[in-house]
């Protein structure tokens, strides 16, 4: 009798104290990050302003970043905050290498390999952006790779099973196929292949809908869902200086996000810009860049996207999927990865973001 007391006695402060602490994966939103892997040390984007200058931006790792271990260490730090994916930044290669040749595509194939890669899921964003143009001829092999990745079991997929796949941009998709017609055909048969190979559906997001026009052309061409890469543009509508407080960002994204809402019978993936500042970049076209930004900007923002999701829970996906950019766009000036100067100031902004009541 006294055993079964103090079993019983166990059982309710067990149940009293798991009741009192909330995961930091959320129900309300599901977060995942883009995730740019320029850090392989075969690229040009380690430039020696970035290593000079802006040493605030360095991960603890360094800056090549693209190792098995380091990798298994991200993974860790992305989980541990509440990020459920990362959504990797994939190049087709069509300059007449091996098709998957791009050393930025490196980060994935680590990442899949990784023995704690079940902690994160993953997707994809096919960066097509007219400096990488997807040649028709190849696409029957990318579809065939694309849903080679979706098999994953830890690819992402919405509450009905469908594995989300982002384009950078529909506008680079009309020169690949001609027209809408051709882009809705390639669509259908990517979808019609993926079921056959035992992947429930597609749905399709596109980065570069941020007017009515290209909205409404991606709705015709058989998208799902209309996102963005970054809004950053938006951040310094307003501004006359070079220079904007960060917080100019997070006023202008949630008002996008509303004009946005009538435009278009489509659903919404927002997308969070954390930051932008490109001075690092060699030869940047623009020279404007965000201050202030830091933990606590983060947490303002994503406390804000997830206010605005449950105010307007029609105008975005069934499953509340939001992107943030980004995980480590050191060039660019938005990173979340722990650095020796900043701690890990910025991925527990993220953290308490996540976690914290927005009632």
């Amino acid at each position: 009798m006294i055993k079964y007391s103090k079993l019983k006695f166990i059982i309710v402060i067990v149940l009293v104290l798991a009741s009192g602490f909330k995961s930091y994966s959320q129900a309300d939103i599901r977060l995942g990050v883009f995730y740019f892997d320029g850090w392989t040390g075969r690229t040009n984007h380690i430039t020696s302003s970035l290593k000079n200058n802006f040493t605030e931006r360095q991960p603890i790792w360094g800056w090549i970043t693209s190792t098995p271990a380091i990798m298994k260490k991200q993974i860790d730090v992305a989980a541990d905050a509440g990020i459920e994916f990362f959504n990797f930044c994939w190049y087709p290669n069509s300059k007449g290498k091996s098709l998957l040749a791009d050393p930025k595509n490196q980060a994935m194939k680590l990442f899949m390999k990784e023995p704690n890669t079940s902690r994160l899921k993953f997707s994809i964003v096919v960066v097509n952006n007219g400096t990488y143009t997807i040649n028709k001829n190849d696409w029957n092999a990318l579809e065939n790779y694309w849903i080679s990745l979706m098999k994953a079991p830890n690819y992402l997929k919405s509450s009905n099973g469908h594995a989300i796949l982002s384009f950078f941009t529909l506008k680079s998709l009309l020169i690949t196929f001609g027209n809408e017609g051709g882009v809705k055909a390639a669509f259908t048969s990517l979808r019609k292949k993926a079921l056959v190979n035992g992947i429930r559906g597609i749905d399709i997001a596109v980065c570069d809908a941020g007017d009515a026009a290209t909205m409404q052309l991606a709705d015709r061409c058989g998208a799902d869902y209309i996102s963005a890469y970054n809004n950053h543009s938006y951040g310094f509508e307003k501004a006359k200086a070079a220079t904007a407080n960060i917080s100019a960002m997070n006023t202008q994204e949630l008002k996008l996000w509303t004009l946005k809402k009538p435009l278009s019978r489509l659903k919404q993936i927002p997308t969070i810009t954390l930051n932008w500042d490109p001075r690092p970049a060699t030869g940047a076209k623009s020279k404007k860049y965000f201050s202030g930004y830091s933990g606590q900007s983060i947490y303002n923002q994503v406390i804000s996207c997830r206010k605005w999701i449950a105010a307007n829970p029609g105008a975005v996906s069934p499953d509340k999927l939001v992107f943030i950019y980004a995980w480590n766009e050191y060039v660019e000036g938005a990173w979340l990865t722990p650095s020796a100067k900043l701690g890990y100031s910025l991925i527990n902004g993220l953290k308490r973001g996540l976690s914290d009541s927005i009632n």
